[in-house]
Formats: C-alpha cells, sequence, structure tokens
C-alpha cells in the first residue's frame, strides 16, 4: 500500500506523472489532495483506490466526470478542499465513512453515491443535495440531505437518520428493501409538490423513535404521494406527521399518524388504495381558515387506537369521510369527529374495551355494523347513532347499553346468522325510526 499525492500539471488523473510518487494511483493506494498542486484534477478513466482524501489545504476542483465512470473507493471518502467537488453523471462507491461536510462547493450532478460498507457513516454537507443514495451496507446519516431522485436500501442493509441529522428528504423514489430507521427527535419522508413514491419491499422496514414525514402534493391537480407496501413490509416509525396529499397501499400501518392543515395550507387527502389498519392514534384535523378542503377515501380504514376527525377551520372548509370507518382495538378507544358525517359507514369490531365518542355518530350512507365475536360479546355505552335513509344497521354479539340509534326513514337492524347470537338491549337503549322500522333479533 502507498500515500499517492496530487502534483498534477495538468487535469489529467490517468497521468503518471500527475502523482508522487509517479505513478497512477491503484487499488490499494491512499490518495490525496493536499495543495501540493491546486491544479484541477478530471477522472478521466474509472478509479480504484483504497481511499481519498482531499485535504483543507487544497484549493483545486475534483471532477469525477461525465463518462458515467464507475469509481471505487474501498475506505474513506473525505472532501474538505475549498475547490468544487463536480460528481458528473459518475457512480461513486465507498466502502467507509464518506464526509463531505467542510468541502466547500458540493456538485451533484446525476451521480449516484453508493454505500457499502458496516458500520460507516454518512456526513454531507448540511442540507446539501445527492442525486441518488444507494445502500448495501450499514451506514448512520449524520446533518440533513436531500434526495432529488432515488433512494434504495438493498435487502439485508440498513440506513439509519442519527442523531447528528435533522433530516432525510426524499424527493422522487424510494425503494426500501432493507432497514431505514429514524432516530428519535429525527425526520425521513417524502417531500416537495410533484408525485413521489416509496415502495417498501417484503422484508423492507421502516422504523425508529422519529418522524416519518410525508409533506407535499395536490389533490386538486392529481399530484399525490404514494407509499406502497402492498409487499406486506414493516413501516413502523413511532410517528407520522402529514401535509398534503398521499395513496397508500398495505395492510398494516404504526406509527401515531397526525395530519394537520394551518392556515395558508392546501386541500390534503388520504386515499386508501387497500383495506388498510393503522395500529396507533390516528388524528386527522383540518384547522384551517383559508377554505381548504381533507378528505379520507377509499377502502375501509381500520383502527386500533384512539381516532380524531375534526374540521375546526373557518371560511368554507369542508372534511369529507368515504372510507368504512372501523374501530377494531382490543381496549379502550376514543372516537371523536366533530360532527363529521361518516359517508362510508361505521364499523366497531373489538374484542374488549369500551368505545367514547365526542358525540353522537352521524353515517349518511353505507352501513352501521356492531359486531362481537362468538366467544367474546362486545360492550358499548352511552353512544348514540344517527342514520340517514337507506342505511342498514347490523348487530351481532354485541351488549348496548344506554345507546340509541335514532334513522331518517326505513330502516333494519339485522343480526348476522350465528347459531349463538346474543343481543343484549340495557339501560336507556331505543331505537327511533321515523317510519317503519323492523328489529330482527334471533
Amino acid at each position: 500500500m502507498a500515500t499517492k499525492t496530487w502534483n498534477g500539471s495538468d487535469t489529467s488523473w490517468n497521468t503518471a506523472g500527475n502523482w508522487s510518487p509517479s505513478g497512477v494511483p491503484g487499488a490499494s493506494d491512499d490518495v490525496v489532495f493536499d495543495g501540493t498542486s491546486n491544479q484541477a484534477c478530471i477522472c478521466d478513466v474509472a478509479i480504484d483506490v483504497a481511499s481519498l482524501d482531499v485535504q483543507s489545504g487544497h484549493s483545486g476542483d475534483l471532477d469525477f466526470g461525465d463518462s458515467a465512470y464507475s469509481h471505487a473507493i474501498s475506505g474513506n471518502a473525505t472532501f474538505d478542499g475549498s475547490g468544487e467537488i463536480d460528481c458528473g453523471d459518475a457512480t461513486i462507491t465507498s466502502g467507509g465513512n464518506f464526509d463531505y461536510k467542510d468541502q466547500t462547493t458540493w456538485t451533484k450532478g446525476t451521480s449516484t453515491v453508493a454505500l457499502t460498507g458496516a458500520g460507516k457513516t454518512l456526513t454531507p454537507k448540511s442540507s446539501s443535495q445527492m442525486t441518488s443514495l444507494t445502500i448495501s451496507g450499514t451506514i448512520t446519516q449524520d446533518n440533513a440531505l436531500v434526495i432529488v431522485n432515488n433512494v434504495t436500501i438493498d435487502e439485508g442493509a440498513s440506513y439509519t437518520v442519527g442523531s447528528g441529522a435533522s433530516e432525510l428528504r426524499i424527493a422522487v423514489t424510494a425503494a426500501i428493501n432493507g432497514t431505514l430507521s429514524i432516530s428519535s427527535g429525527k425526520q425521513a419522508g417524502l417531500k416537495y409538490t410533484t408525485d413521489r413514491t416509496i415502495t417498501i419491499g417484503a422484508n423492507g422496514v421502516i422504523t425508529g423513535a422519529g418522524t416519518f414525514n410525508i409533506q407535499g402534493g395536490y389533490p386538486t391537480t392529481d399530484r399525490w404521494h404514494e407509499i406502497d407496501n402492498s409487499a406486506g413490509g414493516t413501516f413502523n416509525p413511532a410517528l407520522v406527521t402529514f401535509i398534503g396529499s398521499a395513496k397508500l397501499t398495505g395492510s398494516v400501518w404504526g406509527g401515531a399518524w397526525t395530519c394537520t392543515c394551518g392556515t395558508g395550507n392546501r386541500d390534503e387527502e388520504i386515499i386508501l388504495l387497500s383495506e388498510a389498519t393503522f395500529t396507533g392514534n390516528f388524528s386527522m384535523t383540518n384547522d384551517d381558515d383559508g377554505g381548504y378542503d381533507f378528505r379520507l377515501t377509499g377502502c375501509a380504514a381500520n383502527f386500533k387506537g384512539d381516532v380524531t376527525l375534526a374540521n375546526t377551520g373557518t371560511g368554507g372548509t369542508t372534511f369529507t369521510v368515504e372510507s368504512l370507518i372501523s374501530l377494531d382495538g382490543h381496549a379502550d378507544q376514543t372516537f371523536t369527529h366533530n360532527d363529521i358525517p361518516l359517508d362510508g359507514g361505521f364499523r366497531v369490531r373489538k374484542t374488549g374495551g369500551t368505545v367514547t365518542p365526542d358525540d353522537t355518530i352521524d353515517i349518511d350512507s353505507g352501513h352501521l355494523l356492531l359486531i362481537g365475536t362468538e366467544n367474546n360479546q362486545c360492550t358499548l355505552s352511552n353512544v348514540d347513532f344517527d342514520l340517514a335513509t337507506g342505511v342498514t344497521g347490523i348487530v351481532q354479539n354485541m351488549k348496548l347499553q344506554d345507546c340509541g340509534i335514532t334513522h331518517a326513514d326505513t330502516g333494519y337492524l339485522v343480526p348476522a346468522a350465528l347459531a349463538d347470537n346474543v343481543v343484549d338491549l340495557g339501560g336507556n337503549t331505543g331505537f327511533d325510526f321515523k317510519r317503519r322500522c323492523e328489529v330482527i333479533l334471533d
């Protein structure tokens, strides 16, 4: 192994006389730019070296080339110079730490940075940009970073938005086949206004004590962010914050979801492209005063935690709920809906605990489904329902205590066909149907 120092009299990396000692660096050589020569250097060949160190005393530029070269740095790559690092359209692979936080000028080009090392750190210039990033090792990010094209985390790899990083911002697409971990107090996610997609593979994981942020997209111009978890990966960050519009494909979504719209924001919409289960608390609040609209639509939304759907803004704001809302938790759940009508129906499908609503639950279309199991009769207490014309109710293995069901027109309460179906009416439970009522209790 030798140290090769740049002392170039012209720009060619591939000229032996531009290095000291003489000779083009090879795979076992450590390459140093220390200001011995501040002549710009252009990688006019694919490089393969042990390490690369552009030191603070070097003011020359380093250009990785515009010929789609694949450069290999088996160890650390450090950029601390006062010149420009131009990544061109190269692929730069590093097996060590990758650090350009103190480089004066970093130009991303259309390049890809590929990090393969185990237990290594990516330290970008704060809030700088990379075009594409591929992770096949175990990497921790330090400092905020924007990826303007693609992020790929290979199966078996791990990428952590670490304690020194404020954010990983993905501007176009990401393929998560390994693990993306977000540290406490840090953020990662989709931002910007046009269509963006994160795909989680079957062994992909998005997790951590930090926040996954979905921001951007405009439903009025048919632009959405999309998270595709149809392969059955794991999505379980501690907190999910949402501003904008998104399409979700996948059955299980972990974390506590918080969707808000403050004054001067935009229409917000969540489209469920498949039936979805949210395992944590879920809050979607439109508190805007500028007339922006909220919508939760698509397939059924199953909730294991507390649910808040609120429309508190002024100026003509609306909140439309077109998905079937289903409370599926095993413990006590609160349901706050701020008098928002439920256009997709309402279901309670619990094996334990109680449901506490903030007010009468208005169901404008769909069904009222109150479903226990044959072995676990579910109890609802002090819950009132107001059903619009055409809404039917199905009651199965339930105990209704001090509940009320009011129907605008003809209505039905029909227990499902179970051998041991039991419906108990206790306290002041009653039915108020404006015309004809058919109650079928086995």
